[in-house]
């Protein structure tokens, strides 16, 4: 049978079972009430009424069944289409955030090989180097936009953080002491930040 068949015959199963529901409670309960209570007949005029009425009654019953059906299948593929978007979502912001963590632990082996005065020459008002900076105001930013204000400061928290103990070379220790400084305080947030990753599923 073509598909067209198909649509028909589902179209005429429709139409007589709701036709015969509306014949079935209009002669049963209301019309067949009243004429039964008079004792007399349904005069033949009525019952074609009743019957044509029928079709247009049941005409709309079975297109409100399709509209139900196509609402239903919308929703459930509109369901289907915002989880797969979370998910693909998801995916962008994990992969973002361990693309973060790969230029943080690279910027650390580049602060690790650098020598003490090199590294002290890049850093901006005493503490921390511009592109070390900007680098972590990137990623708390995205962490903010993306996530949350919550993971966004647990990222740049140093609660409970505490500098490594060294001895230095008496004559480079203050350089010596920024650059571990730094070092120990960008480990410490890629250690953050893995643990946000870890926490997206």
């Amino acid at each position: 049978m073509s598909e067209w068949g198909k649509d028909v015959r589902a179209f005429v199963i429709a139409m007589w079972k709701h036709w015969g529901w509306w014949v079935t409670t209009i002669l049963g309960s209301t019309v067949g009430t009243i004429y039964q209570a008079r004792g007399g007949m349904i005069p033949n005029w009525l019952l074609w009424v009743i019957a044509l009425s029928g079709i247009v009654v049941a005409a709309f019953l079975a297109h409100r069944d399709e509209c139900r059906k196509t609402e239903s299948a919308n929703k459930k593929i509109r369901e289907l289409e915002n989880k797969f978007e979370t998910i693909q979502n998801r995916k962008r912001i994990k992969d973002a955030l361990a693309n973060y963590l790969g230029k943080l632990e690279y910027r650390i082996l580049e602060i690790t090989k650098m020598d003490a005065l090199s590294y002290v020459r890049t850093i901006e008002n005493g503490q921390i180097d511009r592109e070390s900076k900007m680098l972590a105001e990137e990623i708390a930013a995205f962490l903010r936009t993306e996530i949350g204000d919550t993971e966004s400061a647990l990222f740049v928290s140093i609660t409970g953080f505490t500098f490594s103990n060294k001895n230095f070379h008496p004559v480079l220790e203050k350089a010596e002491l920024l650059k571990q400084n730094s070092i120990d305080l960008y480990r410490h947030y890629a250690k953050q930040l893995k643990e946000i990753i870890q926490t997206q599923k």
